[in-house]
């Protein structure tokens, strides 16, 4: 059995607004329980697109048994941005919800923090100058974004960081947001082949 310090966690989002496809969570399953880099395993979670579950499903994710012992070696999150055609790795998260788009439950939040009580933001905890470096050297257009959004991605990294910092875990965490691949947006450059490549020379710059 795979020891506990050779995990990393790799999510992605359901499908949404109706779009009718996530390539975020197409790409964290494919990955599932896969090994990459030095012997590390994927484990891969679709988070829910809900204000109310997204926080139950990272304290149940990170409170895995198989943490006890030994923090996972890494986090990465994985969204959906349909209108970018790069990968934009985000820098930092906002301790704030503000979008008029509903989450799944048909929730509409507006000019409301993540948590009441909290410090405004957190850093990506990512090596984003390296992934950056071997992004483009595998010729993946990307970008370092400095707004994750204020919706349900922005909620994610905003909460995995917080996890993190209250566990002491000094891990590489942080958020990706992938553009749309041909069968969500025919016009788009990005096969999902080629979203599945990137995303693990992503991962293998995390370990």
């Amino acid at each position: 059995m795979l020891d506990n310090s050779k995990i990393l966690i790799l999510t992605g989002f359901e499908d949404f607004l109706n779009l009718g496809r996530n390539p975020s969570a197409l790409v964290a399953q494919a990955f599932d329980q896969k090994m990459v880099q030095s012997g590390v395993k994927i484990k891969s979670v679709v988070l829910p697109v809900d204000y109310m579950a997204l926080p139950q499903s990272i304290d149940t994710l990170l409170d895995d048994p198989i943490f006890e012992r030994s923090a996972p070696v890494g986090i990465l999150s994985l969204g959906l941005a349909s209108n970018r055609q790069v990968i934009s790795l985000e820098k930092v998260s906002l301790n704030l919800i503000d979008s008029s788009h509903p989450d799944n439950a048909g929730r509409i939040l507006l000019d409301t923090p993540i948590l009441a009580i909290e410090q405004n933001a957190y850093f990506s905890t990512l090596p984003i100058g390296k992934i950056v470096k071997n992004l483009e050297h595998e010729n993946f257009p990307c970008e370092i974004s400095y707004s994750a959004g204020t919706y349900l991605c922005n909620m994610a990294m905003f909460l995995f960081l917080k996890k993190i910092q209250e566990r002491l875990w000094q891990i590489p965490c942080g958020f990706v947001h992938l553009p749309p691949d041909q069968k969500l947006d025919s016009l788009s450059d990005w096969s999902f082949e080629k979203l599945q490549k990137s995303v693990l020379t992503i991962l293998q710059a995390m370990i």
